[in-house]
Parts: C-alpha cells; sequence; structure tokens
C-alpha cells in the first residue's frame, strides 16, 4: 500500500462576555493523503503495454464550533 500523510491543525478561542457568559470558538483542519494503490499490468489484445496505479486519494475536513457557555 502506498504512503499515508496526515496534518492536522486545532485553534480555539474563549471570548468572556460578561462575568458569566463566553463564547467559544473552535476551528480546524485536516488533511490525509494516501498515496498510490497496487500496480495493475494494462493489457491490449492480451498483451501487456505498461502498469496503473490506483488514483491517490485526498481527504480534507475543516471542522468549526461555536459554543455559548454560562458558568454558575
Amino acid at each position: 500500500m502506498g504512503a499515508i500523510r496526515r496534518m492536522d491543525l486545532a485553534l480555539g478561542w474563549r471570548v468572556p462576555l460578561s462575568p458569566a457568559w463566553h463564547v467559544q470558538v473552535d476551528a480546524g483542519f485536516r488533511k490525509t493523503e494516501i498515496g498510490e494503490g497496487t500496480e495493475v499490468i494494462v493489457t491490449r489484445n492480451g498483451v501487456p503495454v505498461g502498469v496503473a496505479h490506483q488514483p491517490r486519494s485526498v481527504l480534507l475536513s475543516r471542522p468549526l464550533s461555536i459554543r455559548l457557555g454560562y458558568a454558575f
């Protein structure tokens, strides 16, 4: 199997609105790359003419959350 590379980045901010209330904002970025798959022999009329690889996959995720909190 091909190589797998992953990058993660996460940030968070907490903003007080009053002594009891606050807003929490979290954002992130995740990128996962999966390299080429196994080799497949390509044939034309039963004669091998080359080698092909499965395509590479790239998965992206951008989570975002906004929360309102109250401290008792």
